[in-house]
């Protein structure tokens, strides 16, 4: 399995494929959408958080090796970076701060 990248308009587009042989031929079959970010938001670290709690919730949905689930998220952090822990947990606390309200976070490290 590989992550697929989709350019739209304005979007990046994440999708999971594996290639599969069919009449003898090799294509790509689609296994899941992942998630998709604006590209212009893939220096902002909240769009960048969001876009990672969204890949891990679908990760979590989804039943992959832990060495298919590491690939995927090292090829997806190729393009999209994680947010360090030190950053997400400010992001986490600024956001608390802001809605006058404490944050339950994913933990998108897994």
């Amino acid at each position: 399995m590989y992550v697929r990248w989709q350019k739209r308009k304005r979007s990046l587009v994440a999708t999971l494929a594996e290639n599969v042989r069919v009449n003898g031929k090799s294509v790509q079959q689609h296994v899941a959408y992942l998630g998709s970010i604006r590209q212009d938001y893939v220096s902002n670290l909240t769009q960048r958080s969001y876009f990672w709690e969204d890949i891990t919730q679908r990760l979590n949905e989804i039943r992959l090796t832990g060495g298919e689930r590491k690939r995927v998220r090292i090829a997806i952090a190729e393009t999209i970076p994680l947010p360090t822990e030190r950053e997400y947990a400010k992001l986490i606390r600024d956001l608390g701060k802001n809605l006058g309200i404490a944050h339950e976070a994913i933990n998108i490290w897994r």
